[in-house]
């Protein structure tokens, strides 16, 4: 997988549906994320809930997406599904899916 450098803040954020966020970064870069299946563990489980997902914002200060509780997931792997198309492939991401 090409690397991206230093990733772009993510500047807004959009619920499209439950598990579904539309993201703009900071470079222009937007697209749809669907994290159905990606949020795992107790500290996602408000967040599987619709009205705890809806409850979504940008925290300006690590230029992310992040849900009350600091609950956050990395912007290099949004970036990453947004450019491509696909989940980058590693340790939390093992099939790439």
């Amino acid at each position: 997988m090409e690397l991206i450098g230093l990733t772009p803040d993510i500047t807004d954020v959009r619920v499209v549906r439950h598990e579904v966020l539309h993201l703009i970064f900071e470079d222009g870069l937007e697209g749809e994320v669907d994290l159905t299946g990606h949020l795992w563990g107790p500290v996602f489980e408000r967040v599987r809930t619709p009205a705890g997902f809806a409850e979504v914002y940008v925290d300006e200060e690590t230029g992310t997406i992040t849900w009350p509780g600091d609950v956050d997931l990395a912007p290099d792997t949004l970036y990453v599904r947004v450019k491509s198309g696909k989940w980058p492939t590693g340790p939390y991401w093992p099939d790439g899916a």
